[in-house]
Formats: structure tokens, sequence, C-alpha cells
């Protein structure tokens, strides 16, 4: 009977979230949900943008959904880039993450149709590649049980001029 207590304990532990993407239109969805309806902990990677800092993107979309109280209770923020080697965190950053979270969720990416080629490599392939190594990296040495990839391939193009076909491309 103890083993069961356990595992229902353990099944219904808070989970600490690492994710990628937080700003963007599905990781805010992400961000409310896991707030809204679970006791998770999450720990964002937010990049500075022109002369808004991690700081200021993150309070601007918790505060849109009236979540601004979780910020330092539930929700840490990280200052990284995808585009960066180990997303531009620190030693100590990386170590924080490999002995706390739970679940990798990585969802940034350059989903702008206009977008140049060397960016869209760079943000989603290498971006990726990047998120890859850490989840083994957490996986091997740290508590990782699961990472979530969120995937921005898609077809664009016009009916009207051309249609290709999945099993085409």
């Amino acid at each position: 009977m103890s083993s069961l207590i356990n595992e229902k304990n353990s099944a219904i532990e808070p989970r600490v979230i690492f994710l990628t993407g937080s700003t963007g239109t599905l990781g805010k969805e992400l961000v409310k949900r896991f707030l809204w309806t679970t006791q998770d902990r999450l720990v964002l990677l937010i990049r500075s943008q022109n002369r808004h800092s991690h700081w200021d993107r993150v309070r601007k979309m918790l505060s849109a959904f009236d979540l601004e109280i979780f910020l330092g209770s539930r929700v840490q923020v990280l200052n990284g880039d995808v585009s960066q080697p180990d997303l531009g965190l620190s030693v100590d950053e990386l170590g924080m993450l490999r002995e706390q979270t739970t679940d990798f969720f990585h969802v940034a990416a350059l989903t702008a149709l206009n977008g140049s080629e060397s960016d869209c490599y760079r943000i989603n392939l290498d971006g990726t590649i990047a998120a890859l190594k850490l989840a083994s990296d957490f996986w091997e040495r740290g508590k990782l049980r699961r990472f979530y990839y969120f995937s921005t391939a898609y077809v664009a193009g016009s009916l009207q001029n051309y249609v290709s076909y999945e099993d085409e491309l």
C-alpha cells in the first residue's frame, strides 16, 4: 500500500518545466494553461529584444493575463537565446536546470513567412539541435523525464498558382 501512495504522490508532484518560446503565440498559451491548471513551476527562457529586457517582456506577457503574481514564485526567467550555444545560458544556470527540470518544452521558432533563410536555419534548426543537446544532458545527468518539441514545418504557397502535396515535398 505504501508504494501505491508514493506512486500517487509522485504522479501529482508539481513539475519543473523549462520552456523556450514562451513569448510566442503557442508559448503564451502554454504558460497560461500551466499557471491556471497546474501547480507546476515554470522556468522561461526569454531573450532581450531591442530595448526590452527579458524581464520587461515576461512582465508584459504575464500582466496581459493577470498572472504577474506568479513571477518569482512559480515563474523564473532566464535571459537566453536559442540561436546561441547552450541557449546563451551560464554554467550555473545550466546546472540549476539540469538538477531541477522534469519537463522541457522547446517551442521557440521563427515562423515569419518572410524570415531569411539564414535566420530560419539559425533559429529553427540550430536552436532545435542546441535544445536537443541540452535535453540529452538533462536526461543523462539530471531529472528530465520528457522532452516536448513543437515543429515549425508547414507549407506556404498559393493555390492559384501551384499546388503541392505532402508526399511530393
